[in-house]
């Protein structure tokens, strides 16, 4: 309730006595990630952080399915060599181009980039129907992987028939999180899909994908304040310097797949969709061909109306747009410092200046 009212020093005080409590072990991290959040607001960087080392190391160890790489999909993900093209080898036939109307919109980005804040204001728009978010594309490279093919050097081998079933998985398993009607698009939302572009591609060849970038930091100090569900993005989120290497090698995975690709994304700066809201709109409706880009104006309303959203932004994605998390990072400048020779090629890209 302090929290709620904004009586920040009293939250501070209640949270400090219930952690004070010794028999206090389950729901602690819980209780320090909160308290942690407190301690930001009411700027005190250092304590927040030394919060948060405490609040990460008393995560739970999740069980890793037997499945997952040796050392986890995101590390294998973003160390796979890339394709050199989509173009089909010798005796195979590409698959046929999925008409525009059908393939997906792909909402994708680090982590706390903005991608639940776009994947909202798309789905207020009637044409666009989005879903909670599933890896449904990563689900893509595990059968291929079961199936015994490599990912991504066999996606310029594959026959038409397997493209086709495997695009036929993955609309049955949307049709099961989404309602979509005929005329509506789908809206495919999971950050780490960044690391997926081949797949992407491969199975719609006319896929819109948007990337959500926002500033480095600002992106690395939000991973940092969350308890995230993942445990290979909770174990990447433990700190500040493994965030900023995972950022960095995120964004040259990225760069890498789009180039190599000839990929046509739209870039999209969460600042630009906070600060300059119309003009960011106008650049969305005219990238994926939507009139009448006002209504995703309404994002919150909608967002308040659709219920529970699972990710750590829900309760940002139904408050009016605010931009008190622009530059939040700058009180913690001394413990970014050491991390922007890191982030500098990133930080160029994305126009940001340190």
């Amino acid at each position: 309730m302090a929290v709620r009212e904004r009586r920040l020093s009293d939250a501070r005080c209640d949270f400090e006595r219930a952690l004070a409590i010794g028999e206090v072990r389950r729901g602690r991290a819980g209780l320090l990630f909160a308290l942690a959040r407190v301690l930001d607001q009411l700027e005190d960087p250092d304590a927040a952080l030394r919060i948060l080392t405490e609040a990460h190391a008393l995560r739970p160890q999740h069980v890793v399915p037997p499945d997952t790489p040796p050392r986890g999909w995101l590390a294998w993900l973003v160390e796979r060599n890339a394709p050199a093209s989509m173009a089909p080898a010798s005796g195979s036939a590409a698959p046929p181009e999925t008409p525009v109307f059908e393939a997906p919109v792909f909402v994708l980005g680090f982590p706390r980039s903005g991608t639940t804040l776009l994947e909202q204001m798309l789905s207020a728009h009637p044409m666009l129907v989005s879903m909670d978010e599933r890896p449904l594309i990563l689900d893509a490279v595990r059968d291929m992987r079961a199936h015994g093919l490599a990912y991504p050097d066999a996606l310029p081998a594959l026959a038409p028939e397997i493209v086709d079933t495997m695009r036929a998985a993955y609309w049955q398993s949307a049709a099961q999180h989404a309602r979509r009607e005929q005329s509506q698009r789908l809206v495919d939302k999971n950050p780490l899909n960044m690391l997926l572009l081949p797949m992407i591609l491969r199975l719609f060849p006319r896929a819109r994908v948007i990337r959500c970038v926002r500033h480095p930091c600002d992106a690395i100090l939000s991973c940092h304040f969350q308890s995230f569900s993942d445990p290979e993005v909770a174990s990447m989120s433990a700190s500040l310097p493994r965030l900023a290497e995972s950022y960095a090698a995120f964004d040259r995975r990225f760069h890498t797949d789009a180039d190599a690709l000839d990929a046509d994304v739209l870039v999209l700066r969460y600042e630009d969709s906070v600060q300059e809201t119309d003009t960011a709109l106008a650049r969305i409706g005219v990238y994926l061909g939507l009139a009448q880009v006002e209504a995703m104006k309404n994002f919150a309303a909608h967002a308040a109306q659709r219920g529970l959203i699972s990710t750590p932004s829900y309760a940002q994605v139904v408050e009016p747009l605010r931009r008190d998390s622009i530059g939040r990072w700058r009180r913690y400048e001394a413990s970014f410092r050491p991390l922007l020779p890191l982030l500098r090629e990133a930080l160029n890209d994305g126009g940001y200046a340190c």
